[in-house]
Formats: structure tokens, C-alpha cells, sequence
């Protein structure tokens, strides 16, 4: 099972935002803060490494060490909820890995933490004869939380998560109506006598995919071929059911490629000894296609070296599947990679988040975590960076081309200053970044309540009436949230005129906790929504099927409801994608631990791909 975990460390040197106490402090732990952060078979625990060194700077290879954890409430004199022991070697790198959630527990446990009622703040104490004499070595505050424990338990705590009018076919919505092929980028064009028949329809309507060990998918890209591309993260160790190398480390990214009907037509892993984590793809027009994500060690697929704990990691493939180059990104400190596109000029453009100053990082730091923006060649040359923040945390999780040839980013921030020049709502606010075709700002827009508002949403687009769509989740009913909320966590919709002003938005959701994922303009001129929803009432019509369903609306051009629909089993079940089809029809990608319910196709061990087939009107195709 995986989850989406970041945690940005404010006291990396024992800095801002921290308490310290030197008594028994031998060693000074550097914590990487993997994104995509993953259990392949141990549901509601998170994966944790940290490079340990001593106050000379020497790392702490082979050593036997003794480490307490603990989860505070409120501040960091809070009442400890959660905590446990864990004893383990450091590897030749000083590096120890372990799962919080998985050590001899002293207090409480992490599925009956009221994430709601935040915030939170991790303690970490460490013995390094390997006993339990234990010195704190910082105190931080969780900045974000693991995506399944927030869709579960409406997490509260976080403080943090292309289309042009050109005509280049990646940057374009493509859909068969009947005998005519619609592109769309702000406009129609139709192209007469092109039938739907030349792509042949998907005939695995519900399919699962992936081996013993637990693998997650994080996104999808239909290919020129009627085909789609996956990507996603496996924790299968040795070859089986459909991942056919087996994992380098402790986790690889797993690229899938699917025919048009479903069935698979190739796949590969690649990765490191170390985390290593896919999070975009999307074809290229000599057919490969373009991978980001990061990667935490300087060997196996990864050839071009580490900068420092995690680096962007960039990984081009041929037509087969097959590697063409790779290159890291990124300084000293952890940076990580979320969204990738390719543009006109050959080149490609990156978002994602960096607490780096240095190395590949050229244009500093504003405070904390920044989205760190940087175009690279066709050949994988870095040509500019940009950085964009302010004194707290921000992440540039996706990027799209607009009409004008610059760029629209989606982020987080809890800052009110710096870059960020439309102040704070309050607690954690979605944050709108316009840059022009160079990587400079043009504006910035923060939208938000006094609750936390987040957007993990990997696709948005540019709107056929001009502006954009843009989607996140709230626990607001206030502010520039104009709905009353439902109850918990609801999926909010946006639509941005091209200024970035609201020009209107909308809740849906019921009772429980309802995440969003994923939005798409539809070639009718409605959005199609893919989320996650653990309720049975309110917006959701079509019931629940246990813990949480993919929850799929499809909305007019107005922002209102059509209809929707929820599939999953008695388990855990999340969508991350859903894009429109070359038929009308939408496809979905998520992740199942269910075999049961609407899962038809049984499960491979732990977490499957899940991919499902939809007509326009939501049925199983």
C-alpha cells in the first residue's frame, strides 16, 4: 500500500521552528522527506530514512542505533499521540530506513490519530550506542501528511501538495464523436472522416495490474497509438504476475504501456538501491515519452550521480520502453520532481519542490521548501531555473502550457510574503502561479478559507471558454469558498478567468472525507473530476462500497453536477488520474487493495494498478 508523504523538514541544521536539547546529542540527522513515500505490504505505516552523521560531519556507516519517535498534538510542548522504538543498523552510507508505524509501540497508534484536529509535529530521538538513552535531536511540524491517511481520516494537518492554441499534438485534447476528430485547445478543430474505429475500443473495462509486493500508479498519458502510458512505483522484489524486472531497491519507479484494448504491450522498472519514485509521463513526439520523478542514490538505472539526499530525476525512454538518457536535478538538500511537459522547441519544462541553495538550484531560497521551476533541452541540458516561495513551504506539484506560450503552475503555500504577493486566507491556501515563456513571473494568486485547502491535482486545463479549471479540497466555507462545506473534506472546483480572478467555484461532497485528483475539460465542453470519497451521501448518489471509493463527476460547463459515480471493493481503493478518451469515453487510474465489489479481476498482493473504462455517461464500458 502507498501513500503520498512529505514531510519538509524545517531543522535541517537544527534550525527555525525547532526545539533542541543537546543533552545526549552524539548526531545530527538529515532527513531525506521522500515524496510518494510507500508501504508495499504494510498498510497505514510510513516509510523513513534519515542519514545519520556526528558532530564531526562523519557518517555513521554500520552502526547499531536506537531511535524513539513520537507525534505531538497542537505544538511542540503537545500532548504525545503516537509513539515508538526502533533499533536498526545504518547501512555503509550512515543511511536507516524503517517504518514509522512499525517499531515496539510505547503510545497510541497512527490509524486512531484525529488528524483533524491538528496541528502535528514529529519528535525524533536517537541513541546511537543502540540503546534507550535517548537525546532529542528536533522537533518539526508535519507540513504535509500521507495522501491515504488524509482520504481515511480527513487529515487537517497540513501546512504545505496544456493546452495551447498551437499544434503540437501533446498539448492537445484529441476525442472521437463519431466519424470526427476533435482538437481542442481553447477552439475546435475538426478534421472530417476520421472514425472512431481506427482505435480500437478497450476491452478490459476493470483491469488490475501488478505483482506480489504492491505497486501505486501516479499517472496516465493516452498515446498517439490509442494506447496509455502508467507510471507509478512498485515494491515487487522479484519478478511477478505483470512487473516483469523486479525492484533495484526499496522502491523503482514501474512504467506500464497498454495497447488500446488493454492489454499490456510492454513494461520496465527503474530505479536505485535507494527511494526512488515516478510521479508524470507523457509521450513525446519521436513516440518515447518523458518520465520525472526523484531518486534518492547515485547507482543502478541512476547514472548521472546524487546532488545530495533526493534529486529530481529525469528518465527519457525510447518507442520499446527502453532508456535513452537519464539526469538528476537538484542541491543538497531534497529536491523532488512532480510534473513534466514537452515542448515545442524540443525541450522540456519540470515543476517541482526544492530546499536546496545550491548545485543546480541557481536561484536561491526563499525559506523553507520552494517550487522550483527549470527547463532542460531535448538532450537533458539545464538552460534556467527559477524558484518561487516564500518563508514557510511551497510545492509546484503540476505545470501547463498556456495559449500565450507561458506557463500555469499549481501549488501550495502557507507564506504571505515573498512571491507569494496575495496574502494567506489562512492556514494552508492552493497557490496560482502565472510565468511567462522564460520562467518570469507574470502573477500570482492565492484562493483559500480560514481552513486548509489543498490541490495534489496533476492534470488542469484551459477552459473552451478561455481562463482555467482548476480543482482542490477544502475544509472551508469561507474566504473565496463560497459553498457551505458538507462535512469534512469536499472537492472544490474553480474556474480562473485568464487573470487568475474567480470567476466561479463549487463544493461537492457529503458527510465524510472527499479528495480530489484529477480534472479535465471535456470535448463537450463540461469537466470531467476523479477523486476519492469515504461518504455515502450528500453529492455522492451512487453509494459506497467500503472504506474509499474512486469517485467520478462529470460537471457542465457551468460548474454544476451531471452525474456521478463511485467504484471500488471493501478495501482501500484511490483514483489518481482520469482523462477523456479518443472515444468520448474516460479512462481511470488508481490504486485497489480491494478484491471484491466492482474488482473483477482479483489482486496481485498488497496494492494493484487499477485501471477502469468508462462510456461517456459513467457506465463500465
Amino acid at each position: 500500500m502507498i501513500w503520498f508523504f512529505h514531510l519538509s523538514e524545517l531543522n535541517f541544521y537544527f534550525g527555525c521552528n525547532s526545539k533542541v536539547t543537546m543533552k545526549h546529542i552524539k548526531i545530527i540527522i538529515f532527513f531525506l522527506g521522500l515524496v510518494g513515500i510507500s508501504f508495499g505490504q504494510s498498510p497505514g505505516k510510513i516509510s523513513y530514512q534519515a542519514g545519520i552523521r556526528d558532530l564531526s560531519g562523519n557518517l555513521l556507516s554500520n552502526s547499531n542505533v536506537g531511535i524513539r519517535m513520537s507525534i505531538l498534538q497542537n505544538d511542540i510542548n503537545g500532548t504525545t499521540v503516537f509513539a515508538e522504538t526502533h533499533n536498526g543498523m545504518t547501512d555503509q552510507f550512515g543511511v536507516i530506513s524503517f517504518e514509522i508505524g512499525g517499531g515496539t509501540q510505547e503510545i497510541g497508534s497512527l490509524e486512531h490519530i484525529d488528524w483533524v484536529n491538528g496541528p502535528f509535529f514529529l519528535k525524533r530521538e536517537i541513541d546511537i550506542e543502540g540503546g534507550a538513552n535517548y537525546g532529542i535531536v528536533g522537533i518539526s511540524q508535519f507540513l504535509s501528511v500521507p495522501y491515504a491517511h488524509f482520504a481515511d481520516v480527513a487529515n487537517n494537518s497540513l501546512k504545505s501538495p496544456d493546452t495551447s492554441s498551437t499544434n503540437e499534438i501533446q498539448k492537445l485534447t484529441v476525442s472521437v464523436l463519431g466519424d470526427t476528430l476533435h482538437i481542442s485547445a481553447g477552439n475546435y478543430i475538426i478534421v472530417p472522416g476520421i472514425s472512431a474505429s481506427n482505435f480500437p475500443p478497450y476491452d478490459n473495462s476493470m483491469n488490475l495490474y501488478g505483482g506480489s509486493g504492491g505497486e501505486v500508479p501516479k499517472f496516465l498519458d493516452q498515446t498517439l497509438d490509442g494506447g496509455y502510458l502508467l507510471v507509478g512505483e512498485t515494491f515487487t522484489d522479484t519478478p511477478s504476475g505483470d512487473v516483469s524486472m523486479g525492484s533495484n531497491g526499496e522502491s523503482d519507479i514501474w512504467i506500464l504501456k497498454l495497447n488500446a484494448d488493454g492489454t499490456k504491450e510492454w513494461d520496465n522498472t527503474f530505479g536505485s538501491t535507494g527511494w526512488d519514485f515516478g510521479m508524470a509521463i507523457r509521450q513525446t513526439l519521436d513516440g518515447g515519452s518523458i518520465v520525472v520523478g526523484s531518486a534518492s542514490s547515485s547507482d543502478g538505472d541512476v547514472t548521472d550521480g546524487n546532488n545530495g539526499l533526493s534529486d529530481i530525476w529525469i528518465i527519457k525512454l525510447n518507442a520499446d520502453g527502453t532508456k535513452e538518457w537519464d539526469k538528476t536535478f537538484g542541491g543538497s538538500s531534497n529536491d523532488f520532481g512532480y510534473d513534466v511537459w514537452p515542448i515545442s522547441d524540443g525541450g522540456y519544462i519540470i515543476t517541482g519542490s526544492s530546499q536546496s541553495s545550491d548545485g543546480d538550484v541557481t536561484d536561491g531560497n526563499n525559506g523553507g521548501e520552494d517550487a522550483w521551476i527549470f527547463k532542460i533541452s531535448s538532450t537533458g541540458i539545464m538552460e534556467w531555473d527559477k524558484t518561487y516561495g516564500g518563508t514557510n513551504s511551497e510545492s509546484g506539484f503540476s505545470i501547463q502550457h498556456t495559449p500565450d506560450g507561458g506557463y500555469l503552475i499549481i501549488s501550495s503555500t502557507n507564506s504571505s510574503d515573498g512571491d507569494v504577493t496575495d496574502g494567506n486566507n489562512g492556514a494552508l491556501d492552493i497557490w496560482v502561479l502565472k510565468l511567462y515563456a522564460d520562467g518570469t513571473k507574470e502573477w500570482d494568486k492565492t484562493y483559500g478559507g480560514t481552513q486548509n485547502e489543498l490541490s495534489f491535482i496533476k492534470t488542469f486545463q484551459s477552459s473552451l471558454s478561455g481562463g482555467y479549471i482548476i480543482a482542490g479540497s477544502t475544509l472551508s466555507s469561507d474566504g473565496d469558498i463560497t459553498d457551505m462545506n458538507h462535512g469534512d473534506n469536499d472537492i472544490w472546483v474553480l474556474k480562473l478567468n485568464s487573470d487568475g480572478t474567480k470567476e466561479w467555484d463549487n463544493l461537492f461532497g457529503g458527510s465524510e472525507s472527499d479528495i480530489v485528483s484529477s480534472i479535465q475539460v471535456t470535448s463537450d465542453g463540461g469537466i470531467i473530476v476523479a477523486g476519492s470519497t469515504q461518504s455515502s451521501d450528500g453529492d455522492v448518489t451512487d453509494g459506497n462500497n467500503g472504506d474509499s471509493d474512486f469517485w467520478i463527476l462529470k460537471l457542465r460547463a457551468d460548474g454544476t453536477k451531471e452525474w456521478d459515480k463511485t467504484y471500488g471493493g471493501n478495501s482501500a481503493d484511490y483514483s489518481f488520474f482520469i482523462k477523456e478518451t479518443f472515444h468520448g469515453g474516460y479512462i481511470i487510474a488508481g490504486r485497489t487493495s480491494s478484491s471484491d465489489g466492482d474488482i473483477t479481476d482479483g489482486n496481485n498482493g498488497d496494492s494493484d494498478f487499477w485501471i477502469i473504462k468508462l462510456k461517456s455517461d459513467g457506465t463500465v464500458e
